[in-house]
């Protein structure tokens, strides 16, 4: 069963392109044996857990994969939006739900390496509950801000935020997501302090930045380009970070390389 699941991620992934990044794994499927064993998988629909609320990128890739296997297993996949705490909600459904293969998580770098760092207290074990199936995808982020803040290059956004401290807010998708810690990451390496909004998700993260209610976000360029290409921000890149592996071209921005300016 398991190998099945790999597989056709496998030719999932080659499809949609290099693949790296979010984890994707089946709740304790090694503890059961048993059910390893059944002669036929799958003979009933397959629940597939999504950390995020719908709408987001991560909403998206899930439900494109939920097609894919759809197609390809011959039974219904079955999308569950489980979105707040970081992901730890949904992680924490499967990791209860039964070891049989027939509840998949949609895991990220902070379901299974971050929170387990970040939260005091967590009702499952990242290592122990789980078993990877495959990796998904990398996925660079972009700094983008309001169209209306006055900042015309990252340096003046930057000069500005070191001479008032906690004065600008910037959303994240929650607590211990990867748009947070980017964000902190930020923050220490340019020496500037942001009022930090989170949020359950992308999605409401995003809608709060377009109507003013926060300042800025880093945040997946996945989710921010569209919003940009269809003209409702203006857009000046930077040098990608180093190590981020990715293009300079403006068409594929790099991660933390996007900063938005006033038209």
């Amino acid at each position: 069963m398991r190998r099945r699941l790999h597989d056709l991620m496998c030719r999932i992934g080659r499809r949609a392109g290099r693949v790296l990044g979010p984890l994707v794994g089946a709740a304790a499927i090694a503890t059961a044996p048993s059910a390893l064993a059944q002669s036929v998988y799958p003979s009933k629909p397959v629940t597939f857990v999504n950390p995020a609320p719908p709408g987001g990128l991560i909403d998206q890739l899930g439900r494109v994969i939920g097609d894919r296997l759809t197609a390809r297993l011959g039974e219904r996949v079955l999308i569950d939006n489980r979105g707040g705490a970081g992901g730890n909600l949904a992680t924490e459904f499967v990791a209860r739900a039964a070891p049989d293969g027939y509840t998949i998580l949609m895991g990220t770098q902070g379901t299974h390496a971050a929170n387990q760092y970040l939260y005091k207290s967590l009702k499952f074990d990242p290592a122990k509950d789980f078993i990877p199936v495959h990796s998904l995808l990398s996925i660079s982020t972009g700094l983008v801000l309001r169209a209306d803040q006055p900042y015309r290059t990252l340096k003046d956004l930057v000069d500005y935020a070191r001479q008032n401290p906690g004065k600008l807010s910037i959303a994240s998708a929650g607590n211990g997501t990867s748009s947070h810690l980017v964000s902190e990451l930020f923050q220490r390496t340019a020496g500037v302090k942001f009022l930090h909004v989170p949020y359950k998700g992308s999605t409401p993260a995003m809608a709060d930045l377009l109507g003013g209610q926060v300042d800025l976000s880093l945040d997946f360029t996945a989710s921010t380009f569209p919003h940009i290409q269809a003209g409702k921000r203006d857009i000046r890149k930077h040098r990608p970070w180093p190590g981020s592996g990715c293009s300079s071209r403006p068409e594929r921005p790099s991660r933390s390389s996007i900063a938005c300016r006033r038209r």
